[in-house]
């Protein structure tokens, strides 16, 4: 899973493995400062620690900024290049390539807005369009068609 060495350590210092791996491939940026941003989007032992497996297994995510990864990843190379990281890469667009300032995914995959909502057909009319929203049932809706509860609501 892992690289060797690092699975020990993603549990026992999830946060000092993370800063190390980002500290090797980032120089414009302080350890303190890197800590610190590593903190803030960590979050919890469990968070932290699924953080740091992912980056110790791949740890090109860092300069090329490719998905699959966790979210908890994406936000990570977001908020890095906002404290000032110039070598890490930020999140790309799994189609296009194109460099994200927010996320927007599907599944495990990176998007650019306009990428990220494709067409699907609508439950209710059965045109294909774009999702503009989904039912309780996780089924999408194009903008012309008002959802079951709203129809109700109008009456």
């Amino acid at each position: 899973m892992t690289a060797p060495g690092h699975s020990e350590r993603a549990v026992t210092d999830p946060v000092g493995l993370i800063v190390d791996l980002i500290g090797a491939v980032e120089h414009a940026l302080e350890p303190d400062r890197i800590r610190a941003v590593v903190i803030s989007v960590a979050g919890g032992r469990s968070k932290s620690r699924r953080l740091a497996a992912h980056l110790a297994e791949h740890p090109s995510v860092l300069t090329d900024g490719r998905s699959p990864a966790p979210r908890a990843v994406g936000d990570l190379l977001i908020a890095l290049r906002e404290a000032g990281a110039q070598t890490v890469s930020p999140p790309c667009c799994a189609e296009c390539g194109r460099q994200l300032r927010t996320l927007q995914r599907r599944g495990q995959d990176w998007y650019c807005w306009n990428r990220g909502l494709l067409p699907e057909p609508c439950t209710s009319c059965g045109n294909t369009r774009r999702v503009a929203s989904r039912d309780r049932a996780g089924r999408p809706r194009c903008g012309k068609c008002r959802t079951p509860m709203d129809a109700t609501r109008s009456r």
